[in-house]
């Protein structure tokens, strides 16, 4: 991966920087830290001129208000950069810094969002065939109530107004007719209970595609660096 590409110096004045040996500048006095190195401690530049003393310094000045703009952590290993702010200019805050190629990164993002896109669809028409299917095996169970509800009005006659084979006939009926309703309400509550199951398998399908895409989007958001402070880029 690129080292840090770019610095953004925030310091709010150019101070003078002193130089002894070493010195720390002082906010607000001094832009940042020097090494200085004293040579030559009496020079005359020209006959008859009071002798001079001439202080060579060398090392790197760093602004105390300094913040190293880093190449931000992706998949792939190496980021090119695209774009990247002239060296000196002034950027406020929120301005673009840095830019690196997203290429590589954008058929991931869209291969993302179709996937989450498709598990929001595959889950709404899992609940849509939930609902018709409830609706159905509801229906069924009331008609097997309602059923079971009329064989047994026919069963509770007695069978002293009607032959013993009619009245067998009408038991016999009564008796399927609770089977009937029994396995109606068995296969619905079946239904529920698996329906429930496979909604949270949708959802939890959905849910990992949409944090994938959110990692995605984060990813390349993060290829465009902008400025936490105004500053000049170094």
């Amino acid at each position: 991966m690129l080292a840090a590409v770019a610095v953004l110096s925030f310091a709010p004045g150019c101070g003078r920087a002193t130089a002894s040996s070493p010195t720390t500048a002082k906010k607000g006095t001094a832009v940042g830290t020097v090494v200085g190195k004293l040579v030559d401690p009496a020079v005359t530049s020209k006959p008859g001129e009071k002798a001079r003393r001439r202080l060579v310094l060398a090392g790197q000045l760093v602004s105390p208000h300094a913040a190293v703009v880093p190449v931000p952590a992706t998949p792939a290993g190496m980021v090119q950069v695209r774009w990247l702010a002239s060296d000196g200019v002034r950027v406020k805050t929120g301005e673009r810094v840095v830019e690196f190629d997203s290429t590589a990164f954008s058929s991931t993002l869209e291969d993302r969002r179709a996937a989450a896109e498709q598990a929001a669809g595959e889950l709404e028409k899992g609940e849509a065939e939930t609902v018709l299917r409830d609706e159905e095996l509801r229906y069924a169970v009331e008609a097997k109530r309602i059923a079971t509800a009329k064989a047994k009005i026919e069963a509770d006659v007695p069978e002293e107004i009607r032959s013993r084979r009619e009245h067998q006939e009408k038991v016999l009926a009564l008796r399927k007719a609770e089977t009937e309703l029994a396995k109606a309400e068995e296969e619905l509550a079946g239904f529920l209970k698996g329906a429930a199951a496979d909604q949270e398998v949708l959802r939890v399908a959905l849910d990992r595609a949409r944090s994938e895409l959110r990692k995605a989007e984060e990813t390349v958001a993060a290829l465009t660096v902008t400025a936490s402070a105004t500053g000049f880029v170094i």
